[in-house]
């Protein structure tokens, strides 16, 4: 799986060919199945505001932060409890209860394209090894896109039951994304060789 980050995105959209010169991005992988191609309608240079106009923004954001920081230094703990075999899980989630006023999401069964987790968490949980989850629950920390703090336990793994008709369309949908993809490289060889090329028409041929 290509892991989708906004840093690439940005990255894109503000490099030079992009930002400067009105160029197409490169292509983005977001995904296993699916890339995007960047182009910028309009830059706005960056300017200062008066403070009084950001003075309620900074506020909140600098609560927010203090908030997630305090979130991460406690998670760290707990995860370092977890590791060392100090707390047990049900112990954890105690602690996170009373201490943070908080109630630990649900244990279950989930699969990677699950839209009602966060990538960041889905990713994180997938990243640990299945060995290792067998000999015993399995702590990470993570962070989320907005910046806050997550502790995953993983606590079991099994395969999935794919269907026929699952990986027919997961097939399919692999064949169609190197069609596009494909394409969409081609084209943009073409444009940039075009672009780079000393072209000279011939019109006598149209006449």
């Amino acid at each position: 799986m290509i892991e989708l980050t906004y840093q690439a995105i940005i990255d894109a959209a503000f490099s030079t060919d992009v930002a400067d010169r009105g160029q197409n991005s490169p292509l983005v992988p977001v995904g296993e199945d699916r890339a995007l191609v960047l182009r910028v309608s309009a830059h706005h240079l960056p300017e200062q505001l008066p403070l009084a106009a950001v003075r309620d923004q900074i506020d909140i954001q600098l609560r927010a932060n203090a908030a997630q920081d305090a979130a991460a230094r406690k998670g760290n703990e707990l995860l370092a409890q977890l590791e060392s075999g100090a707390m047990s899980w049900s112990g954890a989630a105690a602690a996170l209860i009373s201490d943070l006023k908080i109630t630990p999401a649900a244990k279950r069964f989930t699969g990677r394209q699950n839209q009602e987790i966060p990538p960041a968490i889905l990713q994180t949980a997938f990243a640990l090894p299945r060995a290792t989850v067998s000999a015993g629950p399995r702590f990470q920390a993570s962070t989320l896109d907005n910046g806050d703090f997550a502790l995953v336990a993983v606590t079991a793994v099994r395969s999935g039951n794919e269907t026929p008709e699952e990986a027919a369309e997961r097939a399919q949908r692999g064949r169609r994304t190197a069609q596009q993809v494909g394409g969409e490289e081609f084209g943009a060889y073409l444009s940039e060789v075009e672009r780079n090329a000393d072209i000279e028409r011939n019109l006598a041929v149209f006449q």
